[in-house]
């Protein structure tokens, strides 16, 4: 009966001991989970705000391509090209899921420098709605895509 007695001390003590890690397992969870959540939401954040940038550079990239490429005559004033850069610009934003409504400005520019090159420029902006709110001051902020393109010499 005396050899019992240390066996089951020294099996209770380790029933304590398992239950002791146990309970320090879930504390280091509790205190680790909400830090990734977090850096999980941010990164998920920011990849949404570089997607819609680089669908916002797409549309007026694409939109200043079409535009240059569009033929106007030689006394164009670049009505058609501004039209067409637009219109494209427009249907790229409605393929993305970005249709250019409320809030949404895009500006179209033609030039005639001194040096006898025309530039067409297509800007596009819109307001940023992010999608979980976790970073700080992206709520509303503009975002803008924009690019300048040579268009097409048309002999007189």
């Amino acid at each position: 009966m005396t050899d019992d007695l240390p066996a089951r001390s020294r099996s209770r003590r380790g029933a304590r001991s398992l239950r002791s890690r146990r309970g320090g397992a879930a504390l280091e969870f509790a205190l680790c989970v909400p830090f990734v959540f977090l850096v999980l939401g941010v990164t998920v954040e920011l990849g949404q705000f570089i997607l819609r940038h680089q669908d916002l550079r797409r549309a007026a990239r694409d939109g200043c391509r079409v535009g240059a490429a569009t033929l106007e005559g030689p006394s164009g004033n670049g009505a058609s090209l501004r039209a067409a850069a637009e219109a494209h610009s427009r249907e790229i934003l409605e393929q993305v899921g970005m249709p250019c409504d409320a809030g949404c400005t895009l500006v179209t520019s033609w030039a005639e420098e001194a040096d006898g090159f025309s530039y067409l420029t297509v800007t596009v902006q819109i307001p940023y709605e992010p999608l979980t709110g976790l970073v700080p001051g992206m709520s509303g902020r503009p975002m803008r895509g924009r690019f300048t393109m040579l268009t097409q010499h048309q002999p007189e």
